[in-house]
């Protein structure tokens, strides 16, 4: 049986040419897994100057603690190519993570059952707290992250990191007390 086929005009290529193909897009840095980027080219993809100084103004601040070690690590969908702030003494995969996703600056400061039980809730500002209380929930560990739009919200969440690093450095006497 023969069957008549006929190509469509956008398929045929100049005599005799192969179908082009469609460019394959730039892949941001923050995406592109098998490459691991520089400092620099996880800030530049931000579209407004603004998102880049808060996302500079976090990770010089997480790098002010004691004993803590940044790196850029690989981390998956969503969140890719990851600033990962680490304390050999913390329970938690990690002390704190700073992700500079294109749309938006991320911090996350994963906290153990105890170290939200030992926090004085009640004094901690409304956003820390919600981000605390509807938080993911995952293996004895809270993930909480916040999305942060200025410098201005720095300061409620840098007081939660300071108690989170209190309390893997001292115990648990001194998270309750001012940060």
């Amino acid at each position: 049986m023969l069957i008549n086929s006929v190509a469509h005009p956008e398929d045929i290529g100049r005599a005799g040419e192969a179908p082009k193909m469609p460019k394959a897009s730039k892949r941001l840095a923050w995406e592109d897994k098998f490459r691991r980027p520089e400092v620099a080219e996880l800030f530049s993809h931000y579209p407004s100057k603004q998102l880049a100084t808060v996302a500079e103004a976090i990770r010089n601040r997480l790098r002010e603690f004691t004993e803590v070690q940044e790196s850029v690590q690989w981390q998956g969908t969503p969140w890719r190519w990851t600033f990962t702030y680490t304390c050999e003494l913390d329970p938690t995969r990690a002390w704190a993570y700073l992700i500079p996703d294109p749309a938006k600056v991320q911090l996350c400061i994963p906290l153990t059952t105890p170290m939200v039980q030992s926090l004085p809730m009640r004094r901690l500002k409304k956003v820390v707290r919600d981000g605390i209380v509807y938080s993911k929930f995952v293996a004895g560990t809270y993930w909480p992250c916040w999305d942060v739009q200025s410098k201005a919200n720095l300061d409620e969440l840098f007081d939660l990191a300071a108690r989170k690093h209190k309390y893997i450095h001292i115990g648990t006497e001194m998270v309750s007390g001012p940060a």
